[in-house]
């Protein structure tokens, strides 16, 4: 239903006015033809749909989590909160980007078609470098040099999964390894070293995601499985039967990922109350209609990206913004 207005205005109006105010609209319209699409072809470029919705948000709660137990004034927070996001984008851009340039050869042969194929391979290198560089020296001027070297680990690990000469894509059971680290528990680590809040549930939340990266490596690998045969990638989908692997999906990884989410929630519950509240509510939402909602495997690989987006990414960020608005509020809180 299309929403019309009820109003109508004059026919005849003052053409001074009406020359300013097409001026202004065809200034922001401008601005805008000229971003959204700019922004629109990077999201494309790094396939940024593909894990902005299921990385992004266990990130953003382990630093929304930090930035709530430490004591920095709230202007602080919110420019360290914001730094580290901007940190994590680039990050994820990085690994995607090289992901993409090592593969352009096999994604033509299979029939892909990425993003990456209409840039000049020196000009996708260029972009490599700067990310790199951008990560690196802005955990350097900001947060130091303990945090610049945890930048450094997360740019070489993400740059050697997908790159020669090491290419652990290729080498096995290190690229799941490799791949987990660079996507969830180094960036973590990253948040909270720069924060300066390492405890027991910010090493729960890095080991939480080594398994889920893992997890995630599995179920990738087995749905490019049969395009890694055609064009002769050498993966461990590609060596081993898909039935052992999602025997040991069932069998071994789900299970330590569904235990370590429990008792990273209860950890997170123990100073959030509300928190273990809203997982429970949750949870129980979730499994309604349960036995009508298609195979169990593809649903719980889904619904388990819903309990961090919603439950750890959401309650942690507002109890987040909650703790800073009060704070704020108080005087003498700025400085």
């Amino acid at each position: 239903m299309k929403w019309q207005s009820h109003h109508r205005f004059p026919e005849e109006r003052n053409p001074i006015l009406m020359n300013s105010e097409n001026q202004k609209n065809s200034g922001s319209s401008a601005v805008l033809a000229t971003v959204l699409p700019a922004f629109v072809r990077l999201g494309r470029l790094v396939r940024a749909q593909g894990w902005i919705y299921s990385k992004l948000p266990c990130f953003v709660a382990g630093v929304a989590y930090a930035l709530c137990c430490r004591s920095a004034a709230v202007l602080r927070d919110l420019g360290d909160g914001l730094f580290l996001v901007l940190m994590f984008l680039l990050l994820a851009s990085l690994g995607h980007l090289a992901n993409d340039l090592s593969d352009l050869e096999n994604d033509r042969l299979v029939g892909k078609v990425r993003a990456v194929a209409r840039w000049a391979v020196w000009q996708l290198r260029m972009m490599l470098g700067l990310l790199s560089l951008g990560v690196i020296g802005l955990a350097a001027m900001r947060y130091g040099l303990q945090a610049s070297a945890v930048a450094a680990a997360c740019v070489m690990v993400g740059l050697a999964y997908s790159l020669p000469p090491l290419r652990l894509k290729e080498r096995g059971y290190w690229a799941w390894l490799a791949a987990a680290l660079a996507q969830r528990p180094l960036p973590s680590a990253l948040g909270f070293t720069a924060l300066e809040t390492w405890n027991a549930t910010a090493v729960c939340f890095c080991l939480h995601g080594l398994v889920v990266g893992i997890r995630a490596m599995v179920v990738h690998q087995l749905s490019d499985r049969a395009d890694d045969l055609a064009v002769g990638v050498k993966t461990v989908a590609t060596e081993l039967p898909p039935e052992r692997l999602e025997s040991w999906l069932k069998g071994v990884i789900w299970p330590a990922e569904m235990g370590l989410a429990l008792v990273l929630t209860g950890l997170l519950a123990v100073q959030f109350p509300w928190l273990g509240l809203c997982a429970v509510v949750f949870v129980l939402w979730q499994q309604r209609g349960f036995k009508t909602r298609g195979p169990w495997a593809p649903r719980l690989n889904d619904e388990l990206d819903q309990f961090y987006r919603v439950v750890w990414g959401g309650v942690l960020c507002l109890t987040a913004i909650g703790f800073h608005l009060l704070r704020f509020l108080r005087p003498g809180d700025l400085s």
